[in-house]
């Protein structure tokens, strides 16, 4: 799938910011008028004196980027308002300014309000210092009507277009390839999956710096977009990594013909403006379904493996492994080797509340492979069952959230996280001490601190010791939540006896909250609740209407992208929820 987006810029875009901004010729004149450098060196340290006085706006700030950053995006954006506002490649700069913002977190409706509303009364002042009371009231009035246009590239389309697509490269991100792996996968037509990373891009990176680097990267994905049909899909999936799905005759003959075509696009060398010349090639890795696998997890896996062994040998791509069994190691050793080595990771969604308290966090395991790509629990959780690791990694998770939660303690900003708890971890005798032990070991951390949340499955199997065990957690002090709740099929006296704070509406429920059937079983599980004073939360809520409708429903909290992914523990604590309308 390709997408010639300055054509639809120009198509679509450009009449709807003409009749919006309503800019005359007589604008353009008075706008072209202003010495904007000279503007630029007094407004710019000025504005952004007066956000970082403004702790809400320092701290955001603070948190997503640097003034240095904001600064120089700013003096380029002033420098650049006597161009045309109609051009498409105004648009297309207007587009990437505000994805900048979109991107570290400052694409809020309140930050940019609080935000433009300071910029203009900075620049009127600057202004009419520079031009004159009359003159300048003038030129202001222009430019407001121009800051309206970067306010409308900032709000039009753009949380839908920013979430599916990479501005860099203008090709469908991670989350939209992802999507579409998934959709191919659900038809069942056979298809080849190529997973590409770039051979020396590291070394222009280092070498000429990161602006080079993504020009690189909008060459590259310029070439390879040109070569692929309206059926193809190229999509970034992270840094130099691009993943490509083709609906073809699944033979090794083709991988080798569509490999061919792709890699020639380094025949000819990437001109560099003011750097010089780019010497860059591309590694390939192939899966073939359903032949290689069924599933997106065994697909991506199958090729990362063959790209890895395409670079460690310095080839485009290898058709077939030697060491096949050793390549495509089971998650158990893979998980043992990032367990010895301190690397697996732990992140944070937000479960943010309705109804004005506290947002919590759900602490996520992920693992990081060799390339940087990360592996998400669905995918090495199952192979990890009824196996001696499991405890380890269960231990590995809790420790993280202890050290995270005291360095949150310390830092003045304390959080309170839900970790997830496995049977094995409830009926383990070692557990409780290793519990006390973190306490000992990180003295910040409080047991209100901590909420664990276990599957309603895991009650139907010894309800009795389940019970006892999850009243010794709530006597001191713990919270304890019931996940995927509705999957268990607990009976409504065994729910009436468990002690907990939080049932949590499972994911499978909540995309069905559109169907008359699934309306009607959330509103039951919400008013089951109610007079057994349970906090009802919703998993994978993603969109603003499916979050009203639930919180029309009675909802106390939400959980899904709607508000966040998972984010690293470095961004937890300065976190702000993103403003939603009711």
């Amino acid at each position: 799938m390709t997408i010639d987006h300055i054509n639809e810029l120009k198509h679509e875009d450009l009449m709807l910011f003409a009749q919006f901004i309503d800019w005359t010729p007589e604008d353009a004149k008075n706008v072209a008028q202003v010495p904007w450098d000279k503007v630029a060196d007094s407004v710019v340290p000025l504005f952004y004196q007066r956000i970082s006085e403004i702790a809400a706006l320092d701290r955001l700030v603070q948190s997503y980027t640097t003034y240095d950053r904001l600064q120089e995006t700013l003096r380029d954006h002033i420098a650049h308002l006597s161009d045309d506002p109609l051009a498409a490649d105004t648009v297309v700069r207007l587009r990437k300014t505000s994805a900048h913002h979109f991107n570290i977190g400052l694409g809020t409706e309140w930050f940019l309000g609080s935000y433009w509303k300071l910029f203009q009364t900075t620049i009127h002042e600057v202004m009419v210092e520079f031009l004159g009371q009359d003159h300048g009231l003038s030129i202001v009035d222009s430019v407001i009507k121009r800051l309206s246009l970067d306010i409308l590239v900032m709000t039009s389309r753009q949380s839908t277009y920013y979430t599916f697509n990479d501005i860099l490269t203008q090709t469908p991100n991670r989350l939209a390839t992802q999507m579409q792996l998934d959709a191919l996968i659900r038809v069942g037509q056979p298809f080849i999956l190529l997973f590409a990373d770039l051979n020396g891009f590291k070394l222009v990176n280092d070498t000429f710096g990161h602006n080079a680097g993504d020009q690189v990267l909008s060459v590259v994905a310029q070439r390879w977009r040109s070569l692929l049909r309206r059926k193809d899909w190229m999509g970034r999936w992270g840094g130099d990594e691009f993943v490509f799905l083709f609906s073809e005759e699944s033979t090794q003959e083709t991988v080798s013909a569509v490999i061919t075509k792709l890699a020639s696009v380094f025949d000819t060398s990437i001109s560099i403006p003011t750097y010089g010349e780019a010497q860059i090639s591309s590694s390939f890795g192939h899966a073939i379904y359903p032949e290689d696998g069924t599933t997106a997890a065994e697909l991506l896996h199958h090729a990362d493996q063959y790209l890895y062994e395409a670079k460690q040998s310095l080839s485009t791509w290898v058709q077939s492994s030697t060491h096949r069994k050793k390549a495509f190691s089971p998650w158990t050793d893979r998980i043992q080797q990032a367990l010895d080595a301190g690397k697996l990771e732990v992140h944070y969604q937000p479960i943010v509340p309705l109804h004005g308290q506290k947002t919590r966090w759900e602490a996520l395991v992920r693992y990081r492979d060799h390339l940087g790509g990360l592996h998400y629990p669905h995918e090495f959780l199952a192979e990890l069952q009824h196996k001696p690791i499991l405890k380890s990694l269960d231990q590995h998770v809790l420790r993280q959230v202890f050290r995270d939660l005291n360095l949150w303690h310390l830092q003045g900003h304390p959080q309170e996280v839900s970790v997830n708890v496995t049977l094995r971890d409830i009926f383990d005798s070692d557990w409780l001490p290793f519990l006390q032990h973190l306490h000992e070991e990180y003295n910040f951390v409080l047991p209100t601190d901590i909420t664990f949340e276990f599957r309603e499955s895991m009650t139907v199997l010894d309800v009795e010791r389940a019970i006892s065990f999850l009243n010794r957690l709530r006597e001191q002090g713990y919270g304890v939540s019931l996940d995927n709740f509705g999957t268990g099929f607990s009976s409504l006296t065994r729910l009436q006896r468990l002690p907990i704070n939080t049932v949590k509406i499972d994911t499978s429920f909540t995309k069905q909250w559109q169907t008359d059937e699934g309306r009607t079983l959330i509103q039951a599980i919400i008013g089951l609740s109610r007079p057994m004073a349970f906090s009802v939360v919703a998993e994978g809520v993603e969109t603003l209407e499916q979050r009203n409708a639930l919180k029309d429903w009675g909802c106390d909290a939400i959980q899904g992208w709607v508000y966040s992914a998972a984010r690293e523990a470095k961004e937890v604590p300065n976190w702000v929820t993103p403003a939603l309308y009711d």
